[in-house]
């Protein structure tokens, strides 16, 4: 089961953490609204206590041809990357957005349709991810059905990595290393628990929905996943101690 979501009960799920602090990073969810009009959150990260700095994917209903959006945003700067078809309403659909650096960032719909914006906007201090709504200082544009399957990673997926997240491959079969935040959201437990790194989303409202079709690792597959993040996460202690460099 996914999360349902009513925009007009203000609802969302919200953690006062940052999966990520720096570029570049990948944001992959699934989604199923039914306005097409108004600008709505999937993903926001930014600065919880200011209204300006923060990166957020969004259904951009409110633009015209009702593109998946990228945004950044800065004290002085606000740029983003549009999708180059539109989403649908009352089905499910995938969207991702791919923040390569200051100067670059990337929108798809379905594991493709990209778009891009090479605008300069200063990533922002991070210290809150929300799910459903603009977390910022004055909480806004929230979502009006069911999201579920979201990811994150530390890095700046490829095209081919996003189609395969838009076929349906769980957030587990791409880049697992770099995997550092994956939230089901399958309604069973409240809060929410990003599954790598043990965050809990908080639910305000919210009640289950049917969940999109998602291919899922296998038991073998998992154990091989979980064994390549340990064997990575001891590589990295390994050289740093080599290295002098602080754990």
């Amino acid at each position: 089961m996914a999360r349902l979501l009513d925009d007009a009960l203000s609802e969302y799920l919200e953690v006062d953490s940052a999966a990520i602090t720096a570029l570049p990073f990948s944001v992959s969810c699934w989604f199923n609204t039914d306005i097409a009009t108004a600008n709505e959150t999937l993903f926001w990260i930014g600065d919880k206590d200011a209204t300006n700095t923060y990166s957020v994917l969004v259904a951009d209903g409110a633009a015209v041809g009702d593109p998946i959006s990228a945004f950044s945003r800065d004290a002085t700067t606000t740029s983003g990357a549009r999708a180059t078809s539109a989403f649908s309403t009352n089905t499910w659909q995938h969207a991702a957005g791919v923040w390569t650096s200051t100067t670059s960032r990337a929108a798809y719909l379905s594991g493709g349709n990209k778009g891009t914006d090479t605008t300069s906007v200063t990533e922002p201090p991070e210290d809150r991810m929300s799910i459903g709504r603009h977390g910022d200082s004055t909480p806004s544009t929230y979502w009006s059905g069911s999201i579920a399957e979201l990811g994150v990673w530390d890095v700046a997926l490829t095209d081919g990595e996003i189609a395969i997240l838009g076929l349906g491959f769980s957030p587990l079969f791409v880049r697992p290393t770099s995997l550092v935040l994956y939230v089901p959201i399958i309604g069973r437990s409240s809060p929410e628990i990003d599954r790598v790194g043990a965050l809990n989303f908080t639910l305000t409202g919210t009640t289950n929905s049917a969940h999109p079709r998602i291919i899922y690792p296998s038991s073998s597959q998992m154990r091989r996943f979980t064994t390549a993040v340990a064997e990575a996460a001891a590589a990295q202690g390994a050289w740093k101690s080599l290295l002098g460099v602080g754990l």
